[in-house]
């Protein structure tokens, strides 16, 4: 760990002490750090180059975020207690050197929830649709991967579409889209894009299973946030 690093993680640890109001004005200055009045990170450490965090977006307990490009949550969106968010940022002086349009990112758009306990591994960038829940524990998603034709680190952003939702142990690999108004079963693995909306796909590799009836899915219409649901996982 390099001397700057190791800085900021003493800092960032002594911050914990401070006043959430406090402490949201000091990283916003210190940090240059967009943080909403309405927007908390509890008892969590962030070292994105960027922050963004829109009205009531919350990061909870024991969340680590690695020095990613950027993490950008919009309003309502919520990451739970323990998730590790990692990634190489770009540029890096050795990995990734061939991919020049990388971004090591995480995006969560309005009403996105990642619950608690996951792994999200940020390096080619994962997107994260309005009022899509990651829910659960204990699933990976992993945008990087070894090259072993090229010997290099390869890889392929994650894309979530919209109203989706994302069971238990799922993994997602580089490149994985999942369209808007799905259902993933727990304990699946994707590791290309499915093919059609409103579907539940499930199983190793995920097939799809059924199709969905939206219309009368109250889940896929609602307009408020995950916020009852994640205050088990904060």
């Amino acid at each position: 760990m390099s001397a700057q690093r190791l800085i900021n993680v003493l800092f960032q640890m002594i911050l914990l002490l401070v006043p959430w109001a406090i402490r949201r004005i000091i990283l916003c200055s210190v940090f240059n750090y967009e943080i909403d009045r309405t927007a908390r990170i509890r008892c969590a450490v962030i070292f994105a180059k960027r922050l963004k965090m829109g009205p009531k977006s919350r990061i909870g307990n024991f969340v680590i975020c690695k020095p990613i490009d950027q993490l950008v949550m919009g309003e309502d969106a919520a990451i739970g207690a323990l998730t590790y968010i990692t990634g190489i940022s770009n540029p890096h002086p050795y990995y990734y050197r061939h991919m020049k349009s990388r971004k090591c990112e995480l995006i969560l758009e309005k009403g996105a929830c990642i619950t608690g306990r996951h792994y999200v591994d940020c390096s080619c960038g994962i997107y994260v649709g309005a009022f899509t829940t990651i829910a659960g524990l204990r699933s990976q998603l992993m945008t990087h991967s070894l090259d072993v034709y090229h010997c290099r680190q390869g890889g392929a952003p994650i894309t979530i579409g919209k109203y989706c939702f994302i069971g238990t142990q799922c993994i997602l690999l580089p490149g994985a889209t999942i369209p808007e108004y799905s259902i993933l079963g727990a304990g699946s693995l994707v590791n290309k894009s499915l093919p059609d909306a409103k579907r539940l796909y499930a199983g190793v590799p995920a097939v799809e299973r059924k199709v969905l009836d939206v219309e009368h899915i109250p889940w896929m219409s609602r307009t408020n946030s995950n916020a009852e649901y994640l205050d088990h996982n904060t």
